[in-house]
């Protein structure tokens, strides 16, 4: 596979159906960091990136993006798809959320104005070079212990109306993180679209369909693949309320995903050790968007995430 340094790269340049690594930099012993990419361009129309994979860990946005790669043919597209489905290598490498090299979190290194180690290089690079130069970024994400329902999530409530096109049933519009690509993006003028769905270092068969079937809608709507999208109206949220755990102990949930469930209701147990369990109740009412999946938990850790 051919190598392209990523300051060789031009967006506006792309024409044609190749797919490359991208040289970011290299490590203590000169090996190199370089993502993989696919591009698909008419050389002219929208510029869209997928990304996955900041998240090592976080397996069905990476199978997703590469899928609906393969399944995209030249023909059918009028702008330009830019899809890198493991954007953070390292971490991949180490099927963890983040790389023992640095320990830093990829999706939080963005326009933070330090960039030293190699995954902070890592950010820098594919801002100022990809996400920041096209018109739309989706960015797709998973759970880490716990499992998410399906859903997109976007900084401007103004794009709620596009979110819909995802064909997810739930939008959330969520506060600013500082140094992640839904914080970013807005310095640049992209418009970034943030998708969640699974659980850590799983596949989910039904999520990965749902999520390329939303995808390709996004991209009609886009006027960036041909072909008419689907109407569709989802369900806005603009509150998160994370529950956490009162006790370390294990935790049996008496809820699933996408439960709608009333302030005070009881959304499982936990049952400490040489002791008896002790009922979590929801602090509001709303609609179950995360839930833990591993038994095992440490006090303070999230049980579920419920939106309204």
């Amino acid at each position: 596979m051919e190598t392209v340094p990523i300051n060789n790269f031009q967006i506006d340049s792309l024409k044609g159906s190749k797919t490359f690594r991208l040289e970011i930099t290299h490590l203590s012993d000169d090996s190199s960091l370089a993502p993989q990419c696919g591009i698909i361009s008419k050389g002219e129309g929208k510029k869209i990136c997928i990304v996955s994979g900041q998240h090592g860990n976080e397996w069905n946005g990476i199978y997703t993006s590469q899928k609906i790669f393969k399944e995209i043919r030249p023909e059918e597209v009028k702008g330009t798809i830019i899809v890198i489905p493991v954007a953070n290598p390292l971490a991949f490498n180490e099927k963890s959320r983040v790389s023992t090299i640095d320990n830093i979190d990829l999706n939080r290194t963005y326009l933070k104005g330090r960039y030293r180690k190699p995954t902070e290089i890592l950010g820098k690079m594919l801002f100022e070079k990809i996400f920041s130069q096209v018109d739309f970024l989706i960015d797709i994400h998973g759970g880490g212990a716990g499992e998410y329902k399906p859903h997109v999530a976007i900084t401007n409530e103004n794009r709620a109306d596009l979110s819909s096109k995802f064909l997810f049933s739930d939008i959330f519009v969520e506060e600013k993180t500082e140094g992640s690509l839904a914080a970013a993006c807005p310095e640049s003028g992209t418009d970034c679209f943030t998708i969640e769905a699974g659980r850590q270092r799983n596949l989910n068969p039904s999520y990965i369909s749902q999520i390329t079937k939303g995808l390709r809608n996004f991209l009609k709507e886009t006027d960036t693949l041909r072909g008419d999208s689907e109407d569709f109206k989802g369900d806005i949220f603009r509150r998160k309320f994370e529950v956490g755990s009162p006790n370390s102990g294990f935790f049996d949930p008496d809820v699933e995903l996408g439960n709608h469930i009333e302030e005070e209701e009881t959304l499982g147990r936990v049952e400490r050790l040489f002791k008896g369990s002790e009922a979590v109740r929801s602090p509001t009412s709303g609609k179950v968007l995360y839930l833990r999946r591993e038994g095992a938990v440490s006090q303070g850790e999230n049980l579920t995430h419920i939106l309204r």
